[in-house]
C-alpha cells in the first residue's frame, strides 16, 4: 500500500506522552499520556502517574494498549496507533524508522509520519492555549489526585469546544484560532 494511503489510516489514532514537566506542584508533576484523532477530540488521556514514571511503564499499564492488540488480533486491522521512537513496533503501533538515509522509502515514511504525529503535538498545544494554567510555567497548587481530575475536566470542555467549532479566545478576547 503507498505511504498516502497508508497515511489516511494512520491519523486515526495518536499517541503521544506529554513531558513530564507540563503540570507541576512545586517540585512533582505528572506524567500525561493522550490519544487523539485527526480532529483533535482526545479520546483517551491517562493522568495519573508521577511524572518519575517511565513511559514504557505507563504504556505497558495501559488498557488501550492490551484493548488495541486484542482488536488487531480479532481482525480489526485498519486502524493504527502511532508513537515515537520510544514505543516498540507492533503491527498496530506504528513507530518511525530509525536513522532513515536521505532520498530512500523509509526517510519518506518518516515525513509523512511526523505529519500525521504533529496533530497531537497541536492537539496538546490547542488543550493548553484553552486552559492556560497547564502552561509548562503555570502551577497547578493542588494535590496530583484532583490536578489529574482538572485534567481530565479540560479535556471533556476540550471536546465540547472542539465539536462546537468554539474559537479560541486569548486574554483580551480576541480569536487566537478558529479551528474550522
Amino acid at each position: 500500500m503507498p505511504i498516502e494511503q497508508q497515511n489516511q489510516k494512520i491519523v486515526d489514532f495518536l499517541l503521544f506522552s506529554v513531558p513530564k514537566d507540563v503540570l507541576r506542584k512545586f517540585e512533582n508533576s505528572l506524567f500525561i499520556e493522550m490519544i487523539c484523532d485527526a480532529n483533535l477530540h482526545i479520546l483517551n488521556v491517562s493522568a495519573r502517574w508521577p511524572g518519575s514514571t517511565h513511559d514504557t511503564h505507563i504504556w505497558n499499564d495501559s488498557v488501550v494498549k492490551q484493548f488495541v492488540a486484542d482488536l488487531h488480533g480479532r481482525g480489526f486491522t485498519s486502524y493504527f496507533l502511532i508513537g515515537d521512537s520510544g514505543y516498540l513496533l507492533r503491527p498496530w503501533l506504528l513507530t518511525p524508522f530509525l536513522n532513515a538515509e536521505p532520498n530512500t522509502p523509509e526517510y519518506r515514511f518518516n515525513k509523512t509520519f511526523c505529519h500525521a504525529r504533529s496533530c497531537i503535538e497541536r492537539c496538546n498545544g490547542v488543550l493548553k492555549m484553552r486552559f492556560r494554567y497547564l502552561l509548562k510555567h503555570r502551577t497547578l497548587h493542588y494535590s496530583p489526585s484532583k490536578a489529574s481530575k482538572i485534567i481530565n475536566a479540560c479535556v471533556v470542555l476540550h471536546n465540547l469546544c472542539i465539536s462546537e467549532n468554539v474559537p479560541i479566545i486569548d486574554d483580551d478576547n480576541d480569536i487566537v484560532a478558529d479551528l474550522e
